[in-house]
């Protein structure tokens, strides 16, 4: 079986969207259900009972939980995290599956530091030599070229690594042909944007696009999913312009996410798996890329399509090599506002989204896939981990 731990957001993200259609798609095609290592009170727990989805359910606190993990079981890690000392007597199969690069690279992060011309040494010794060994030995998967281009830049080598990408479960194109009016004529754009407003680097895209929204003579309405508003409220309304009105859409997710979108969006800006809710119904969607600071002025908007393996956005930097593509705002707009145009974005996004990330064969990659290290592995390379920790 497939395990997976750390379960203890209570609220709906990326990485609990991913376990849950994995663990829906496990079951209903192979009868086989996941082990969760988590908290009741987790969002993933809560919606996986609420849809009846059958999964082992083990309390991460209680230490004995973890004797229910056997040779047989795959524990797949997005990182490292506090518990995984607890795994430490599991004989388990383990594969590092990543998505965020600087979780992975950032494996070990220590107390203290020691510094030598000015780098990390300690760090980055250990948190290359578990990178390389993972590589090696074929224990290591991204989800994304940008993850890969990533690694590559930090290990300063070139690398082979499987990607799986993201999942989303197929759906239908609901948005092409509908009985929109010529937009051309009217002034008021329904837009939208899906982020958990939890972090800076997920709510910071969208100044740049508030900006340049304020230079088109159009009155938008910006429909914002999220679970919660504060930190939206903190970084966008200071910034917010005559022609931009911010509505927020709370507690949305799975079908009835979808079913919104389609209601209230003509055109969504998203990064990571958000970007495929909207994509996989058929709603014209440009990728955006994570940031701590601000996108810069020259940043260009890019369709879903446009991508390079999987790559559902980057995390920018001033110093980020990547040439990407891409159009000004306005020439997005335009497009949205032609109704011929509009339904081609459309079918462009929709089609790329069903051929390349089926939870179906993401699941299927995962299942074949044959390179695995030890538990004994991980800790070699996890100095945190060489000290047993007590049981309760």
């Amino acid at each position: 079986m497939f395990v997976f731990t750390n379960v203890t957001y209570e609220k709906p993200g990326g990485s609990e969207n991913l376990v849950f259609l994995i663990a829906k798609h496990l079951m209903e095609e192979y009868g086989e259900p996941v082990k969760l290592f988590g908290s009741k009170n987790s969002y993933l727990i809560k919606r996986l009972y609420e849809e009846g989805i059958g999964f082992q359910y083990y309390d991460i606190d209680d230490d004995k939980s973890y004797k229910a993990v056997s040779g047989d079981d795959v524990l797949i890690l997005f990182g490292n995290y506090y518990g995984l000392n607890k795994f430490r007597g599991s004989d388990c199969r383990i594969l590092v599956w990543n998505i965020l690069c600087p979780v992975v690279i950032g494996w070990n992060n220590f107390e203290f530091e020691i510094k030598m011309f000015g780098r990390h040494v300690f760090k980055v010794f250990f948190n290359k030599a578990l990178l390389r060994s993972l590589l090696k030995k074929k224990a290591f998967l991204c989800m994304d070229g940008s993850t890969e281009g990533c690694v590559e830049q930090f290990l300063e080598e070139k690398i082979s690594v499987d990607v799986v990408p993201i999942p989303i479960e197929a759906g239908e194109n609901v948005y092409i042909g509908r009985e929109n009016l010529d937009n051309k004529g009217r002034e008021n754009v329904s837009l939208s944007y899906i982020g958990r407003g939890d972090v800076y680097w997920k709510v910071n895209p969208l100044k740049k696009i508030i900006s340049d929204l304020s230079s088109i003579e159009h009155d938008f309405v910006l429909n914002i999913f999220t679970s919660e508003t504060d930190l939206y409220d903190e970084v966008l309304l200071p910034l917010l312009p005559e022609n931009v009105t911010i509505r927020y859409q709370l507690g949305y997710y799975g079908k009835r996410l979808r079913e919104r979108l389609v209601e209230v969006s003509e055109l969504n800006f998203s990064m990571g798996t958000s970007a495929l809710e909207s994509a996989v119904v058929g709603i014209p969607t440009i990728l955006v890329d994570a940031t701590d600071t601000d996108l810069p002025k020259d940043y260009m908007y890019r369709w879903l399509y446009e991508t390079e393996k999987y790559s559902l956005g980057y995390h920018y930097t001033p110093d980020l090599q990547e040439k990407l593509p891409g159009c000004e705002m306005h020439a997005v707009i335009d497009l949205i506002l032609d109704p011929v145009s509009c339904d081609a974005q459309s079918k462009k996004c929709w089609e790329y989204t069903n051929g390349n990330h089926t939870v179906r064969n993401t699941v299927a990659m995962l299942k074949k896939h044959e390179g695995y290290v030890s538990m004994k592995h991980i800790i070699l390379y996890t100095p945190n981990m060489w000290i047993k920790s007590r049981s309760k």
